[in-house]
C-alpha cells in the first residue's frame, strides 16, 4: 500500500472540506456533460439533501462521481480494474479485497470516508496518543463527522497520519 499517496489523497479532500471547496457550484463543474442529464440532476440533488456531509455524499456516489470529484480536485486516479460496477461486485463476492478492485485513490479515501463516518476522534486515543492530543490541544469537536475528521486531518503530525491510515487498512 501505498502510505505517501494515500495521505496526499485525504489530504486534498480534508483542505477541500475545510475550504469549502466541495460545493454545489464545484459539482456542478465537474460533473457537467460527464453523466446523463437525469444523473446529473439526482447527484446534484443527492449533494444538496446531505446537507453539507460530504462523507455521506461520497459514501453513497457511484464510481463515476468519486472518480469525477478526485480529478477535479487535480488528483490523478488509477485507471479502473474492471469495467462496471456488476463486474466489480462479482469480482467482491468471489473473494477480491477492495483495494484489487477499484482505483486506490477512490478505495482509500472511502476506506478513510467509511471509517471517520462510522468512529468518534476518541478511536484516535487507541490508535495515537498524540493524535488523541491533537483533538484536545486543537479544541475539535470529538463527534465523529466530516468537518471534526477533515479538522483533525489537516492539524495531525504525518507519523499519526500513518498510523491512522495503517489502523483503518489493518481493520479491513
Amino acid at each position: 500500500m501505498n502510505t505517501q499517496k494515500a495521505i496526499l489523497v485525504i489530504d486534498t479532500i480534508s483542505d477541500a472540506i475545510n475550504s469549502k471547496t466541495i460545493n454545489i457550484s464545484f459539482l456542478e463543474k465537474v460533473l457537467y456533460g460527464k453523466l446523463k442529464l437525469d444523473l446529473y440532476k439526482h447527484v446534484l440533488d443527492a449533494f444538496n439533501s446531505k446537507d453539507g456531509d460530504f462523507f455521506d455524499f461520497y459514501l453513497n456516489s457511484n464510481d463515476d462521481v468519486k472518480r469525477y470529484i478526485l480529478e477535479g480536485l487535480g488528483l490523478e486516479v488509477e485507471k479502473d480494474k474492471y469495467p462496471d460496477y456488476d463486474t466489480r461486485i462479482m469480482e467482491i463476492l468471489g473473494g477480491k479485497k477492495r483495494f484489487e478492485v477499484y482505483p486506490f485513490e477512490e478505495e482509500i479515501l472511502y476506506q478513510y470516508i467509511l471509517f471517520g463516518y462510522n468512529n468518534s476522534l476518541e478511536v484516535l486515543q487507541k490508535i495515537s496518543p498524540s493524535a488523541w492530543n491533537t483533538v484536545i490541544n486543537k479544541k475539535i469537536n470529538p463527534f465523529g463527522c466530516c468537518i471534526n475528521w477533515s479538522l483533525f486531518w489537516s492539524k495531525a503530525t504525518l507519523e499519526d497520519k500513518e498510523l491512522l491510515i495503517d489502523y483503518i487498512i489493518e481493520k479491513k
